[in-house]
């Protein structure tokens, strides 16, 4: 029996009024400054309200920071920290955060600066909850369109109208979030409202007026943040298949997988050497085939380049050492080497050995060499810190001499435990160098593919310039593609990175540090989202309407490319000390198809055990709603008693 809807949309009312309380509840229980990037994010709506305009990279206001930075340390935000900002600075560039967020698209920052703007007499703190409270309104933005979304896509007195927006609103994890300074607040209000105008637009086709809102909130998402450039192609495809009338849709479909197929195949080749991490926008690829190698049938190719072609940056292959090799090699001395030469005679770098320590950073072994046009064997010794956490190989491309063009060539790079006669090079089993003799003395290589044996895809130089531009820091997709190759190094990532998404779209709260109370809490949220998974498969058994199956391809293409970009934005930090493992913050855009899947799931399992303990809709709605509700009050408890006691 399905819940009769009148006119005014209570379930709409009721969600937004859920969503209003929870979300003053974290606002005011969440200590100032407790949230990620909390007073960067403040101080870029503090400038933009008080200087009455968008600041540059680098820009502070010394007042500003002494008040923020009085208002962290009376909040005892540094509690167990064992430091508190330096007030003496001279220049009066107080440190209130790691991260400035300066630079960043300035729509949210321009919001919240409205009533940041309205509390400028007021103390700092006070004006922080009015920027909070801006987010809130954010919240309800979201509410309302993921609810607007869910009424394109079923009838009248459906139970997933209740069901997916209302799970929104108790998620512990999201209100959380959409109650700090943050602009990922505005980012997932945004997408909502885009993901909303397009489910319309496929389904009443060409309206002026949904057009207009829909594009708007487009522009919106690209003023606001990069995780949701995506709104930008899924709106154009939208209009795009609305413009289809009845089976041509599927045309269009077919048309939109051979543009893809078509996109990934201009993007990616083959033959670059595997496992090696390039940062080179070099033509050729970094594996060449030649049959004079000294190992094997392959050498690596670097093209020389000015070190400060590319920002500043050294370009390089790099490999990260395998940790078992890392524990293994901590503490004792090392032999680097390889085979090295070149087009002409140049002056360049060995292998760079660089080990990373908590207590000192990066810690670089390099040496230089002048190399001829004919193979020969170079090595140095080094030593590897007792306290190293990382250890990697970078295949330097800088030329150090008057040549600045030209191609170097490498072969059989070996690090090794001990220190070996530099003037002898080793003898490898086989054309793999993983393990053989130096000097007669049994060595094992810690490098991987260490003479450029094993071929594998690259990523052209076109697609990494673009894809720096949108990625932070600078990052580049060919990374994306190298760490998903290497398994033995890079896995630990995505396994640190999947099980911190579980855990932050649930509820790990503040700056990731306040987790949900109990040993087992994470495991059965786990197993709810698993349940929420399976029981989506009884989507293949439901006939849907034609609009449908579009709306919820477009809906599909978003969270993939939301979820995907989040899952590897933290790739690009494989190379530093602290890695950054991301949260669910980063895919919240698409929240709203996100509790779609999980809601449609958990419903259609529900529903099925209802048919057979004849249970009516309103029982099965009540029992998820309590769920939701007493996973609610246990986040709200588990914060209360970390900042209460």
């Amino acid at each position: 029996m399905m819940m009769r809807e009148k006119k005014f949309p209570l379930a709409l009312l009721v969600i937004m009024l859920i969503g209003a309380i929870h979300g003053m509840i974290y606002m005011f229980l969440i200590p100032p400054w407790q949230h990620y990037d909390e007073p960067t994010h403040f101080e870029y709506a503090w400038l933009v309200a008080n200087w009455r305009r968008i600041p540059l990279p680098g820009e502070y206001d010394p007042v500003m920071r002494q008040q923020v930075a009085q208002s962290m340390i009376d909040h005892g935000f540094y509690e167990g920290l064992g430091y508190l900002p330096d007030g003496t600075a001279p220049d009066g560039r107080i440190p209130i955060g790691g991260y400035s967020q300066l630079g960043d698209p300035p729509l949210y920052y321009l919001l919240t600066a409205i009533p940041v703007g309205l509390l400028k007499t007021q103390p700092i703190t006070v004006q922080l909850y009015g920027a909070r409270l801006m987010s809130l309104g954010l919240l309800l933005v979201s509410l309302g369109a993921i609810y607007g979304l869910v009424c394109e896509l079923t009838v009248p007195g459906s139970p997933l109208r209740w069901v997916i927006p209302g799970g929104v609103a108790l998620l512990p994890g999201y209100v959380e979030l959409m109650s700090a300074i943050n602009n990922d607040v505005g980012a997932a209000a945004f997408m909502s409202l885009v993901l909303w105008g397009i489910v319309r637009i496929v389904k009443r086709g060409w309206n002026f007026w949904t057009m207009v809102w829909s594009g708007a909130a487009v522009l919106l998402c690209l003023l606001t943040k990069e995780t949701v450039y995506w709104a930008a192609p899924l709106w154009v495809l939208g209009i795009f298949l609305s413009l289809l009338p009845g089976k041509w849709k599927l045309f269009g479909w077919i048309a939109v997988g051979v543009g893809a197929v078509t996109l990934v195949a201009v993007s990616i080749g083959w033959g670059d050497a595997v496992i090696w991490y390039r940062t080179t926008d070099q033509t050729d690829n970094t594996r060449l085939p030649l049959e004079e190698a000294p190992v094997g049938e392959a050498v690596f190719l670097v093209q020389v380049e000015d070190p400060n072609q590319i920002n500043g940056r050294m370009t390089q292959l790099s490999q990260l050492i395998p940790t078992d090799e890392v524990k293994a090699l901590r503490g004792q001395s090392v032999t680097v080497g390889a085979w090295m030469w070149a087009d002409v005679p140049m002056t360049t770098y060995l292998p760079v050995l660089t080990a990373f320590t908590a207590e000192r950073g990066a810690n670089q072994a390099m040496q230089t060499v002048e190399v001829g046009t004919e193979p020969a064997f170079y090595a140095f010794y080094a030593t590897v810190p007792e306290t190293t956490t990382n250890l990697q190989i970078h295949l330097s491309s800088a030329g150090l001499s008057a040549v600045v063009q030209g191609r170097v060539y490498l072969d059989g790079i070996v690090i090794t435990a001990g220190e070996h006669p530099i003037d002898i090079a080793p003898r490898w089993d086989d054309a793999n160098a993983e393990s053989g003799t130096w000097d007669g003395e049994r060595v094992v290589n810690a490098v991987r593919n260490a003479s450029a044996e094993n071929a594998g895809p690259r990523v052209y130089p076109w697609v990494d310039k673009l894809g720096s531009g949108v990625i932070p820091d600078h990052g580049r997709p060919s990374l994306v593609v190298y760490s998903l190759l290497d398994t033995e190094k890079a896995s630990f990532y995505y396994r640190a990175t999947a099980n911190n998404m579980l855990q932050t779209f649930w509820g790990k709260f503040a700056w990731g540090h306040v987790l949900l109370e109990g040993k087992a809490i994470y495991d059965i949220l786990g197993g709810v989202t698993l349940i929420g998974l399976l029981g989506c498969c009884a989507v293949f058994g439901y006939r849907f309407p034609k609009y449908q199956r579009s709306a919820l391809g477009l809906l599909g293409l978003a969270i993939l490319g939301v979820w995907g970009f989040a899952i590897v934005r933290g790739v690009i930090y494989l190379f530093n000390l602290n890695i950054f493992i991301p949260g669910a913050r980063y895919a919240y855009p698409v929240i709203g198809p996100t509790m779609g899947v999980l809601g449609y799931g958990w419903w259609s399992i529900v529903s099925s055990l209802g048919k057979r303990v004849r249970l009516n809709a309103g029982w099965l709605i009540g029992g998820l709603g309590v769920a939701m509700l007493i996973l609610d009050i246990w986040g709200i408890l588990s914060v209360w008693r970390y900042y209460v006691g």
